[in-house]
């Protein structure tokens, strides 16, 4: 039913006899009290559920109306149709000593339990069938006020139990994602590590051949500092020698040219001549004593620039080696760089999982809260059921008692058979007034234990359910 206005309690849950919740009675059942509602609070809300009834005819208390009203609530709240209420059948029916006696009273006895049972889960236990057949404007009124306040909990309640369902449900779903998501990260984590322990040999050898290579390159380029100076000293002194060998064969060139001029002057006195032979052949020596050490000077020049060539072709070679040396160097950083770039990924997963687990734990603790609600619902539920095992108790004492009594009747109309035809007048009109008591003794005794069954099943359907 649809929540509708009122003072009072209306839309909060039932409470209890002293004053806000669940007090126990002596009996140790759970009783409840519940606000006495206005009037016009009640047909407002009967003018809500669209029950066909006039208030005039609520106002005047007509059985009739008042059973409209009380079927409209049992559907709404216990689920039960007319149509379900009306059914003839009775699992009892067969063992009755009469059973055609009570086919009409069967839905009569269906309505009156549903409607004791669904009054006495709203506080009200003391529903009997006067309230059906003769019910007064004080009982009506309490009977309306405890089925109006119970619909609107019900239904806060129904609303509430949903939304925690559908928390529950996402949480719980949410949590499964998370548990995929954490052990696939966990899969991936023990595969680094793996992975890690696999290459942890090999990033240590590279480590080592980084470590000798780089104190090798150090030594190579010290050596190469030195042969650069060592090389532009031989190239300075190459050039000075290339210099030095460039005048010697200036002052030959000259040597050959004076010479040749000397030789166009020389006259035919032999003395002069002779003079002259003697001087050249000393020049000549002296020319020929310069030209070997120009020679040697060559040669050595000839040497200095074989071992320059030499030391450039090693130049060549070490700078060849540096550079492999290099390449292997930038290597080996390649690879420590990839290292801290997994050791970072590790880490990265090693706080997700952290905050996986973190956050794992907090969707189980709110599950656990949630869990601990739904069973304080069934504690709710079970104390119901206690009070319909309680008047299904009662009604089962009664229903001995006219058990009892309808013997002492039959062995009353079985000993005045035999009378006079004014005692078979009275007799005839006895068992019909007893066919009537009977009647409605049976009717009463089938309501009572109809209504104490079908609470007690509805309120083990909840249980199921809520479980």
């Amino acid at each position: 039913m649809n929540k509708t206005g009122g003072s009072g309690g209306g839309g909060g849950g039932p409470t209890s006899s002293s004053g806000g919740g669940a007090g126990a009675s002596a009996g140790g059942a759970q009783v409840y009290s519940f606000p006495l509602l206005k009037p016009s609070e009640i047909f407002a809300c009967i003018r809500e559920m669209q029950i066909p009834v006039a208030e005039d005819e609520i106002r005047a208390c007509e059985p009739v109306a008042i059973r409209k009203v009380l079927e409209v609530f049992i559907e709404s709240i216990a689920g039960a149709t007319r149509e379900e209420l009306n059914q003839p059948a009775f699992a009892g029916l067969g063992a009755l000593t009469y059973p055609e006696l009570h086919e009409e009273s069967i839905p009569e006895l269906a309505f009156f339990r549903a409607a004791a049972r669904l009054l006495s889960a709203c506080g009200v236990y003391d529903f009997g069938l006067k309230d059906v057949q003769t019910p007064t404007p004080k009982r009506v009124r309490r009977q309306l006020s405890a089925l109006i306040n119970f619909a609107k909990f019900r239904e806060e309640r129904l609303a509430a139990f949903g939304e925690l369902t559908r928390d529950t449900d996402q949480l719980l779903k949410r949590k499964s994602a998370l548990q995929d998501t954490n052990e696939q990260l966990q899969r991936q984590l023990a595969e680094l590590l793996r992975e890690g322990e696999v290459e942890a040999p090999a990033i240590r050898q590279v480590s080592a051949e980084t470590a000798a290579l780089e104190a090798e390159i150090n030594v190579l380029n010290k050596r190469q500092a030195v042969m650069r100076h060592e090389t532009g000293e031989l190239k300075t002194k190459n050039a000075d020698l290339r210099d030095e060998m460039a005048s010697y064969q200036f002052h030959i060139l000259e040597a050959e040219k004076e010479f040749e001029r000397l030789r166009g002057k020389i006259v035919s006195s032999p003395a002069r001549v002779k003079q002259e032979i003697e001087s050249i052949a000393v020049a000549l020596e002296a020319a020929k004593e310069e030209v070997g050490a120009m020679e040697r000077r060559h040669r050595e020049l000839l040497a200095y620039s074989d071992m320059f060539a030499r030391a450039d072709k090693d130049m060549v070679k070490t700078i060849e080696l540096m550079r492999a040396a290099e390449q292997d160097v930038r290597k080996c950083k390649d690879a420590k760089a990839q290292v801290k770039l997994q050791t970072r990924e590790i880490e990265e997963n090693r706080r997700r999982t952290a905050e996986i687990l973190a956050q794992r734990r907090r969707l189980e603790k709110l599950v656990e809260q949630k869990r601990e609600l739904f069973e304080r619902f069934k504690d709710e539920s079970r104390f119901k059921d206690q009070a319909a095992e309680q008047a299904l108790r009662a009604a089962q004492a009664e229903l001995r008692q006219l058990e009892s009594a309808n013997v002492d009747i039959r062995q009353r109309i079985a000993a005045n058979k035999d009378a006079s035809r004014d005692v078979e007048r009275k007799m005839r009109d006895d068992e019909l007034r007893y066919q009537k008591e009977l009647h409605e003794i049976q009717q009463m005794y089938s309501r009572l234990l109809l209504s104490a069954q079908f609470y007690n099943s509805q309120l083990l359907d909840v249980v199921r359910a809520n479980s």
